[in-house]
C-alpha cells in the first residue's frame, strides 16, 4: 500500500465512523440521556458542603472548631501515636488552621480506638484539645460522639444517585459492615431500596469516624462527612429517611407477620399421637422395644 492508498483509507474511515456517529445522534436527538458520567452524578457530592470549605474532620475528642484551635498547641502527638496513621497534618494554606490534626476520611478513616484500652490521640493530649474518652464502654462512646454532642466528628451523608447500591450497580453494603455502630448509625431492610442489604444512612447517629467513606467504593465517594453545623443539608437527609419510614409501614416486603402465618402442622395430629401412643404400649407389653423407624407409615 503507497502513501496514497492509505490517506484515502483514513479519510474513509473518517467518513464512515462520523456518518455512523451522526447517524446515531440525529435519532437520539431530543430523548434524554440516562447514563451520565460518574463525575457529573456525583456533582452534588463534591458540592454537598455548601460551600464551607474550611471544615476539617478532628480527631475525636475535640469540642468544635473554635474550641479545638484555641488549645491545641501544634505538638503532632496525637499524629505520631495514630495506630493507623489517620491523622495527618494540615498544611500552610488551611491559614488560622495550619499545622493543626485532621483526619482525610478518603484516605483513612478514623477506627475510634475501639479494639484498645483508649483512643490514643486524646489520650496522649498534653492539653485539653482533644478530650479524654475512654474506650471501654462502646455504648458510652457514642453517646459522646454521635450527632448533637460537641465532640461529633462530623456527619455522614449518603447520595444515593452514585451509591452502588441504590443504583443497582451492584450488591454493596460495605460501609454497614465497617461501620462501628451498624444497626443505629448505619441500617439496611429499607423497603425502598432494591435489595435487603442495601445500606441507609441515619444521620442522626452518626459519630463521625469516616470508616463508611474510606471504604466506599464508588471513585468519587457516595458518602461525604459534613460539620454537624451544617444544619440544612443534613436535616433534609433526616427528612429524606423519615418520609420514607412513613410512606412504607412497618410490614413491608421485607417482613412477615407472625400471627398471620399458616402452621404447617400434620393435618391429623390427634390421631397420629394416639396411634404412637397405643402403639408404643403394645411394644412395652410384648417386651420388644418400639422403634419410630418401623412407624413411618403412619406419618405418612
Amino acid at each position: 500500500m503507497d502513501r496514497r492508498e492509505f490517506l484515502k483509507g483514513i479519510v474513509r474511515s473518517t467518513l464512515v465512523g462520523g456518518g455512523i456517529s451522526g447517524f446515531a445522534l440525529f435519532f437520539n436527538m431530543g430523548a434524554p440521556y440516562r447514563y451520565k458520567p460518574l463525575y457529573q452524578q456525583s456533582q452534588k457530592i463534591v458540592e454537598m458542603k455548601g460551600g464551607e470549605k474550611s471544615f476539617f474532620l478532628r480527631p475525636p475528642g475535640a469540642r468544635g472548631e473554635e474550641d479545638f484551635l484555641k488549645k491545641c498547641i501544634k505538638c503532632y502527638l496525637c499524629v505520631e501515636v495514630c495506630p493507623i496513621q489517620a491523622i495527618k497534618v494540615a498544611g500552610r494554606e488551611a491559614g488560622i488552621a495550619a499545622d493543626t490534626p485532621y483526619i482525610i476520611p478518603e484516605v483513612t478513616g478514623c477506627d475510634l480506638c475501639l479494639s484498645r484500652d483508649a483512643m490514643m490521640c486524646n489520650e496522649i493530649c498534653p492539653t485539653d484539645a482533644l478530650e479524654k474518652i475512654p474506650t471501654d464502654d462502646v455504648n458510652y462512646v457514642f453517646k459522646k460522639l454521635k450527632m448533637g454532642e460537641p465532640q461529633n466528628m462530623g456527619v455522614a451523608i449518603l447520595d444515593k444517585r452514585v451509591c452502588y447500591a441504590w443504583t443497582k450497580v451492584s450488591l454493596c453494603w460495605a460501609c454497614y459492615e465497617i461501620c462501628p455502630y451498624k444497626g443505629k448509625a448505619v441500617t439496611t431492610g429499607d423497603p425502598k431500596a432494591p435489595t435487603l442489604n442495601t445500606p441507609t444512612i441515619h444521620p442522626d447517629k452518626c459519630v463521625g469516624c469516616g470508616l463508611c467513606v474510606e471504604i466506599c467504593p464508588v471513585p468519587q465517594k457516595a458518602i461525604k462527612i459534613v460539620s454537624q453545623e451544617e444544619k440544612e443539608i443534613i436535616e433534609a437527609a433526616i427528612r429524606e429517611n423519615a418520609r420514607e419510614e412513613e410512606e412504607s409501614p412497618a410490614q413491608d416486603r421485607w417482613s412477615f407477620e407472625v400471627d398471620k402465618t399458616e402452621s404447617k402442622a400434620h393435618p391429623d395430629t390427634e390421631n397420629l399421637l394416639e396411634k404412637m401412643e397405643e402403639k408404643e404400649g403394645e411394644a412395652d407389653e410384648g417386651g420388644d422395644e418400639w422403634k419410630p423407624s418401623a412407624n413411618i407409615d403412619l406419618l405418612l
